[in-house]
């Protein structure tokens, strides 16, 4: 009897199906320079991550190194590679280069080319491959008895070049790296950040390193004399099904180019 008893409990644990075992669902605000508050829901579980906010959703599968872009507003879609996206991405920003140089008066129309050009030039280089380290960044851990949703904090700070980029105040308590690997992240946002630091600091190493320790609930962003504020407004485990993280089947799936050009649609 007692073998039998053994026998049903050793099945009954292996028949579990892994969606039992919650992700996290974190809710974050954002305040930028101007006053405006945004909104962004960041939910992950099995290697899968759901972003967004009213307007944009994204949706990352680093099991297929996928990425899924939604818009909204316009309820469309579209699926494929990081590759693909960056691709398509810069074609779409060469075009709305055009679109914008041509509305300028045509002395100021070679100048203007030049310096959008001379911005996506960092952008589109990309060759997928690790290049060299350009841009210096170091850390620095503070003591900081800062509390954000009852959770104590360690406080770090980021520096590009000397410059300081990035605070950051992360929980222990909340940590996302059980559900989601930070290093493949890490490393497909790179394609998607053309391994520049300059271009987001929160796609190299040192800013993964922090990850792995604790989310980040308060952010300070550093751009020029202006400050970003983020908080987390809440963070809880919860079970998510597997269409939260595939587009809505009532929008359209559309191309990469029909993504970039909708941007600029009047609504």
């Amino acid at each position: 009897m007692l073998k039998r008893v053994y026998t049903i409990l050793i099945i009954s644990l292996f028949s579990i199906p892994t969606s039992v075992f919650a992700g996290w669902v974190i809710v974050e605000q954002k305040s930028s320079p101007q006053g405006i508050i945004t909104h962004d829901t960041i939910s992950v579980q099995n290697n899968k991550m759901r972003s967004g906010g009213k307007e944009a959703t994204y949706i990352y599968d680093l099991n297929k190194n996928e990425i899924t872009v939604i818009n909204n507003f316009y309820k469309t879609y579209w699926t494929g590679t990081v590759e693909q996206y960056r691709a398509g991405l810069i074609a779409g920003i060469k075009v709305e280069i055009d679109a914008m140089v041509s509305k300028m008066p045509k002395d100021k129309q070679e100048a203007a080319r030049s310096q959008f050009e001379s911005m996506l030039k960092v952008f589109e280089s990309q060759d997928g491959n690790p290049k060299k380290n350009e841009n210096k960044v170091s850390t620095k851990k503070i003591i900081d008895r800062t509390q954000v949703l009852g959770y104590n904090t360690q406080r770090h700070e980021f520096y590009l070049n000397g410059e300081k980029k990035l605070t950051t105040w992360i929980s222990e308590k909340i940590n996302i790296s059980n559900d989601f690997d930070l290093d493949k992240f890490s490393a497909f946002m790179n394609k998607m950040m053309n391994n520049n630091a300059q271009l987001s600091i929160k796609s190299t190493p040192e800013y993964t390193k922090m990850m792995k320790q604790g989310y980040p609930l308060k952010t300070i962003e550093y751009v020029g004399s202006k400050e970003v504020v983020g908080e987390v407004l809440s963070a809880k485990k919860q079970n998510l099904p597997d269409a939260h993280f595939k587009p809505n089947p009532s929008f359209k799936a559309i191309t990469i180019e029909e993504l970039v050009r909708s941007i600029r649609k009047p609504r």
